[in-house]
């Protein structure tokens, strides 16, 4: 790990600051550079120490490395940057962005490689929104370092893109320089491995040093439960979502109104008060001003169900709220201004007999108005469920059918997503999706109308069963595969044994060959000079005579 970093010397920030400027800059002055990165380097000393740091405090590398930083943001545009730079679709993406810290204070800054599709046509926009995010959590960060959580639970080969990585690391290690102080790498496969030693080779020695892997539980030593989702056993339900909702907790509903009744009590209830005018709370919101402020602020419509809250009177000196929960309505319809919803209080989904087969479930909107209405769908968690459609127009008195689909994921983390279903009249004529997404831009807050839904899974128990019997089956599987595995292993040994003997035998046979093949070719040469006389030889010579 990581040992401590050099603490800030002023005066050696003040030389080097005082000597890049003579170099580099014409009075502070320099058309390559955004004015605004030319200030933070002279005001901020823990950002120039930053540039000294990762260069060794050599002067000369470090002006090297300002320079190319400097002439890298102004070229990229990184201080004009807002959220309105991208589309909605890059901002509900949740594949990058910074919430919550670590057990030592660091920010976490996420970075969830399964939202993520590789796609050449978007690199550079998802090179901007990172630099974006980075130059935010930097501006916020004060010279504090942060926490890099790359989480690529359920991420394979198609999330994984060089370049995007590679601008990743040229961030951390240059053009961001030492925001990054641990890098953690969550529950990688396997099969990533491969990839994973690609971008290592691009890594400095002392960035590998910055790096951890972690799997499951082992997390939590290093971030607290209560900062960590649930699927990496914590508890914090919180979900990236654009735009935000303003609503996260469960009973929000529940605190808003007890809120109200502790501020308002006293202010709005005389001793014989009438207590009628909060049998509703249409169209206002709880003021989170102090408790002598009694009046309601009024900017968004909220709506409760009614008989939430009801008053009894306990004789002539006092009037008593008494808080009941409503009743459960005969059916399920939410009636709101301008949408009837159906259901609308809760999204019931069955688990499927078939394991292949994803719940789904289908939401009627339709429009009571004499307008036309526009509408929009979000959830908590985008990733979990498939809306469509999850946009669009109503003619006046008509309804749409919207089929929402649960994907496989955690089914157990179902009970504490939302669905949220916003809706505001439609005075324009919408030709495309790019002009609706405009159109919702555009909407003013106080037209618009919202309303929540809960979410439900039901586990049937047959399926349970069926699933214990597949776990046993599996493990036999295991078995008969580590039989098998062990079989073959076996074969293996015994095949590579007899190919040797079998190497080892015909070695034999031909050096047995060469050797008898030569004695055989002399025997014969023998013979020969035996059996065939030889014509100088004085026998031959005394036949000749007596023939003569």
């Amino acid at each position: 790990m990581p040992g401590p970093r050099p603490k800030l010397d002023v005066d050696i920030v003040t030389r080097f600051r005082k000597e890049f400027l003579e170099q580099y800059t014409e009075d502070g002055v320099n058309e390559a550079y955004d004015p605004c990165d030319v200030e933070t380097f002279c005001s901020s000393d823990k950002y120039v120490h930053k540039f000294l740091m990762i260069a060794k405090f050599d002067f000369k590398l470090t002006g090297e490395k300002v320079n190319t930083v400097f002439k890298w943001r102004k070229q990229f545009g990184i201080n004009d940057m807002t959220f309105e730079s991208f589309d909605e679709e890059v901002l509900s993406m949740g594949g990058f962005y910074c919430h919550n810290k670590c057990k030592l204070g660091r920010r976490i800054v996420w970075f969830r490689i399964c939202k993520y599709k590789k796609d050449a046509s978007k690199i550079e926009l998802a090179k901007k929104f990172m630099a974006f995010w980075l130059n935010k959590i930097e501006s916020e960060a004060m010279g504090a370092d942060v926490v890099i959580l790359m989480d690529m639970t359920n991420a394979g080969i198609g999330n994984m893109d060089i370049d995007v990585i590679k601008f990743m690391i040229t961030c951390f290690e240059l053009y961001f320089p030492a925001l990054v102080g641990i890098m953690l790498v969550y529950d990688m496969h396997w099969v990533l491995n491969a990839i994973w030693k690609v971008i290592e080779r691009l890594l400095s020695k002392e960035s590998r040093e910055h790096i951890k892997f972690l799997r499951g539980n082992a997390i939590q030593e290093l971030i607290a439960p209560d900062q960590l989702p649930p699927y990496m056993g914590g508890t914090d339900i919180w979900e990236w979502t654009w735009p935000p909702l303003e609503v996260e907790e469960e009973d929000e509903d529940k605190e808003c109104l007890k809120e109200l009744i502790e501020n308002e009590q006293e202010s709005m209830f005389s001793v014989n008060g009438d207590v009628s005018q909060l049998s509703h709370f249409d169209d206002v919101t709880p003021d989170p001003s102090p408790k002598n402020s009694p009046t309601p602020k009024a900017n968004k419509r909220v709506h409760f169900a009614p008989g939430m809250l009801e008053a009894e009177e306990s004789g002539a000196a006092k009037t008593k709220m008494v808080r009941r929960m409503p009743k459960k309505p005969k059916s399920d319809i939410h009636r709101g201004p301008l949408l009837n919803i159906k259901p609308g209080e809760q999204l019931v989904f069955a688990e499927a007999s078939d394991p292949e087969v994803e719940p789904s479930l289908t939401m009627t909107l339709e429009n009571s108005t004499k307008s036309k209405v526009a509408y929009k769908i979000k959830t908590t968690t985008p990733d979990r469920y498939k809306v469509r459609p999850s946009a669009g127009p109503i003619n006046p008195g008509a309804s749409i059918k919207v089929t929402i689909t649960l994907l496989s994921g955690d089914k157990d983390s179902v009970p504490k997503d939302k669905f949220l279903v916003i809706s505001t009249e439609l005075n324009e004529v919408l030709r495309s999706p790019a002009e609706l997404t405009e159109f919702w831009k555009r909407a003013a807050k106080d037209d618009i109308v919202e309303h929540r839904v809960r979410c439900v899974y039901l586990v049937s128990k047959q399926p349970n069963l069926d699933r214990a019997q597949l776990k046993r089956d599996m493990l036999s599987l295991h078995k008969k595969v580590d039989t098998l595995s062990h079989q073959v292993s076996t074969i293996k040994k015994e095949t590579t044994r007899l190919l040797r003997l079998a190497v080892l035998q015909f070695f034999v046979i031909m050096c047995l060959v060469l050797f008898y093949n030569p004695c055989g070719s002399n025997n014969n040469s023998s013979s020969s000079s035996r059996t065939e006389p030889s014509s100088n030889s004085p026998l031959v010579d005394q036949c000749q005579a007596v023939g003569d």
